[in-house]
C-alpha cells in the first residue's frame, strides 16, 4: 500500500500568472493601521549613532608627517628624472625612495589611470604630459 495521497481527493488551487496580472492597490482601513505601525518601528530603528571623538593633534603637521599621494610622488620622481618614464619605472623609483607605499597588486596600473585621468580632466593645467605610448613626463611650465 502506498502512503501517497491521491490528487483527486484534494483539488489544487490555480495560481494566477504573476507576469500578466496587474496589481491594484486596495484601500482599506486595516491597511492604514499597518502603515502606522511600520512607521513607528522605523522611527525607533533610526537612532543616531554616537559620534566618535576626534583625534588629538599635537599641532600643525610638518611636511615630513604628511604622506604623499601617488601623483605627487610621481611628479617628484619625474622632475628628478628629466626624461620621460613608464609607469612601471616610476613606481619602482617611488617605492625605492619610500615616497609612497601600497599593498595593491598593480600599482603601475593605478598610477597610469591616475595620470590619464588628470590629463583628461585638467587638460592644459595638468602636471603631466604624455610623450609617447606609455611614456609620461612633467610639463615644463608646471
Amino acid at each position: 500500500m502506498s502512503t501517497r495521497k491521491s490528487s483527486k481527493s484534494t483539488p489544487r488551487k490555480k495560481t494566477p500568472n504573476l507576469t500578466t496580472r496587474k496589481r491594484t492597490a486596495k484601500k482599506s482601513p486595516s491597511r492604514k493601521s499597518t502603515a502606522k505601525t511600520t512607521t513607528a518601528k522605523k522611527k525607533t530603528a533610526s537612532k543616531k549613532k554616537p559620534q566618535r571623538p576626534r583625534r588629538q593633534t599635537s599641532g600643525p603637521s610638518t611636511s615630513k608627517d604628511k604622506r604623499l599621494g601617488v601623483l605627487a610622488a610621481a611628479e617628484q620622481v619625474l622632475r628628478r628624472s628629466k626624461t620621460p618614464m613608464r609607469c612601471r619605472e616610476i613606481i619602482a623609483a617611488i617605492l625605492k625612495q619610500s615616497l609612497w607605499t601600497t599593498s595593491g597588486k598593480t600599482p603601475e596600473a593605478t598610477l597610469h589611470a591616475a595620470i590619464i585621468r588628470e590629463i583628461a580632466n585638467k587638460g592644459k593645467d595638468s602636471r603631466f604630459e604624455k610623450t609617447g605610448r606609455g611614456l609620461f613626463r612633467v610639463k615644463k611650465g608646471a
